[in-house]
């Protein structure tokens, strides 16, 4: 965590830009408090600040943590209008109406419309003669594009990638963020009345295209950006206010080596996925809610063949393929009185069933596209697919009953394995882990049991994963392919290679992991003959200890990384308080004491606060003394070599092996 030494002074000057008690009233539209309404906050530790999309320079998202109630929180930091500014902003949203006429759509990108509402905003100055200094001409444009191309007073974490849901319970009610680093948080944010509310929501239901009313209050939608908004309009349904839910489309998906690096799995069980996925077997990712099920669905997708067709059905657009041969899908709501032009998962799952798919990969099953979906498994396409269970019996429970009602021995006959994910807490800090994986086995005609096999836990004790049992699949896949079962493992060593070595690069990027999947798929001899080449026999020997022909290998041990990886060792540099704004997103920010007339406060790492540890994985070397083990090679033909002739004059011959 980082922390800031200075003075008591620069610390009443950062508890005063630091906003307003959430529900505070303020300048309507003006979105941020006057000095007089300034809210006295408790002591604030700076944690990070995060890299807005667009404009950083007049806002800034800030985690802090509050001492006196020992909790995180997400301050929008946003310049102060004073009540001339705020008079200016409202004649403003008047006159451009006479000066702007511009469908939404017609603009590419953000930034194309906030430069025609500016360009319309000087013009109507200009037309009307009004004048405004330019200090204050600034803060006045920056609260109207927020207002009038962005999304008013969420538009800060709108725009925050780091952000993946945002929440609102009602008027006067903190607004809720989900954010990756540290998950549920409140923020200073809050709307004042009800009018206020309910035009957000309105505004919502504007920019996805839909039509929302006392009369049919519920809006469920998509914004352009494939962001999913559920909202009520406030009024008799909706006795608190209106409320709204937006579930952010992420447009950095989580890759499988970011997974390795945060433990989510380890090499083996991201190998042996890969070698499921190579061979079109069926997998179903189960676990509770935020427990990471769509996430790690996304980053063993990539696994697929580049060659394959892919058709992707979803709720909210969360999966993101590198393929080219990729056909996403997506649910649509019903609109209108009568509930006309609903398209559920269902329909969809019967459709790309004639496109002639390798590869049927469904977000989240609930229903009867369940049901359809092992119908397509049995028929020989592969699946890929997350539902909520607590483990694997209660996976085989709920697809067996209703609503889905597949029958066991169907269930049995077309799923081949079962992970379960967890969200657990490790260090007092959030943390997700791949608990098992099990492998179904059969089914049990007498007793009408589908018979499961574990063959990865992970060991709390140790967070390790721990091989189980022997694999039913991978004697399936040899037998397949008219190889041995060890030339199978071989392959998923080799496997567990690349993804080490994709880690020991950094290659967390999600080009950069697509064209390693990409060039391995194509010459898969030369990608091996470069990873062996670049980790080393030493790395190679102690990369698994073998358990009963399987790989075990080892755990990062060290304490977890701070949040985001984006905090600094040691000391930081020097930075100034004079205003929270002028601060570079990522260095951490000015804290109690920071001077605001200018001199410097040095910023450093708490490490008994969860100082930041640089994430990794071990080298695997081995231990002193150790021997190295036996290694084994798949057996391929070596290059033919040149060997000088007998003394005899005969030809030479072959060296034994």
């Amino acid at each position: 965590m980082v922390s800031v030494d200075a003075g008591a002074r620069g610390f009443r000057f950062l508890r005063g830009l630091l906003g307003r008690r959430p529900g505070s009233r303020a300048e309507e539209g003006a979105g941020a408090s006057s000095p007089e309404e300034t809210e006295e906050l408790p002591p604030l530790r700076i944690v990070q600040v995060d890299e807005l999309k667009g404009d950083n320079a007049h806002s800034k998202a800030v985690i802090a943590y509050v001492e006196e109630s020992g909790e995180y929180m997400y301050y929008v930091i946003e310049p102060r209008l004073s009540p001339e500014d705020a008079e200016t902003l409202a004649k403003l949203k008047e006159l451009l109406q006479y000066v702007v006429d511009a469908p939404r759509d017609r603009f590419k990108s953000r930034d194309e419309a906030e430069a025609y509402v500016e360009d319309g905003a000087l013009k109507a100055l200009a037309k009307f003669k009004i004048d405004v200094p330019r200090n204050r001409l600034e803060k006045v444009l920056y609260y109207l594009k927020r207002d009038t191309v962005g999304f008013g007073k969420i538009d800060v974490m709108m725009r925050d990638p780091y952000v993946e849901d945002v929440s609102c319970d009602g008027v006067g009610v903190p607004i809720y963020v989900w954010h990756k680093d540290f998950e549920s948080i409140r923020s200073n944010v809050s709307f004042n009345t009800q009018e206020e509310l309910n035009s957000v929501v309105l505004r919502l239901a504007y920019i996805s295209g839909r039509a929302v009313s006392l009369a049919n209050p519920i809006l469920d939608a998509t914004l352009p950006d494939g962001s999913r908004v559920n909202a009520v309009l406030g009024g008799q349904v909706a006795t608190r206010g209106g409320s709204f839910t937006i579930r952010k489309f992420t447009e950095k998906p989580f890759t499988i080596t970011e997974l390795i690096t945060k433990g989510t799995l380890d090499y083996y069980t991201a190998a042996y996925f890969w070698e499921l996925i190579e061979h079109k077997r069926n997998i179903v990712i189960a676990g509770a809610t935020a427990s990471g099920k769509t996430t790690t669905l996304g980053a063993l997708a990539n696994f697929i063949h580049p060659d394959y067709k892919v058709v992707t059905i979803e709720d909210t657009r969360e999966l993101r393929l590198y393929h080219q041969n990729w056909t996403p899908l997506l649910t649509r709501t019903s609109w209108g009185p009568e509930g006309r032009g609903e398209i559920d998962a269902f329909e969809l799952l019967k459709a790309s069933l004639r496109q002639r798919p390798d590869y049927i990969i469904v977000g989240e099953v609930r229903g009867q596209e369940a049901y359809a979906l092992i119908q397509a498994m049995a028929t020989g396409h592969g699946g890929l697919t997350t539902i909520h269970a607590d483990d694997a019996e209660a996976v085989i429970s709920r697809l067996s009953s209703p609503p889905i009602s597949a029958p066991k021995q169907l269930i049995a006959s077309s799923l081949d394995a079962i992970a379960m994910q967890r969200r657990i807490m490790i260090n007092g800090r959030p943390a997700r882990r791949v608990t098992d994986v099990s492998e179904v086995a059969g089914y049990d005609a007498p007793t009408d049991t589908v018979i499961l096999r574990r063959v990865v836990s992970w060991d709390p004790a140790s967070d390790r994963m721990e091989v189980a049992g022997e694999s039913v699949l991978l004697p399936e896949i040899a037998e397949q392919r008219g190889i041995s079962v060890d030339a199978v493992k071989r392959e998923i060593e080799d496997k567990s290679d690349i993804l080490r070595w994709m880690v020991s690069k950094r290659m967390l990027d999600f080009q950069d992991v697509a064209s390693v999947l990409r060039s391995y798929y194509r010459d898969r001899i030369s990608v091996l003959g470069r990873v062996r080449m670049e980790l080393g026999p030493g790395a190679r020997r102690a990369r698994a200890q073998s358990i009963g022909g399987h790989i075990r290998l080892p755990r990062d041990r060290r304490a977890p990384a701070l949040p985001g990886d984006r905090a600094r060792q040691g000391l930081l540099p020097l930075a100034r308080a004079d205003h929270l704004l002028g601060l570079r997103a990522g260095r951490g920010a000015c804290g109690p004491g920071a001077d605001p007339r200018g001199r410097g406060a040095r910023l450093r790492v708490d490490p008994g606060r969860g100082g930041h540890v640089r994430g990794g994985v071990r080298d695997g070397r081995r231990p002193p003394g150790q021997a190295p083990g036996p290694r084994t090679r798949a057996a391929r033909p070596a290059p033919a070599r040149a060997r000088p002739p007998q003394p005899d004059g005969r030809a030479p011959e072959a060296r034994p092996r």
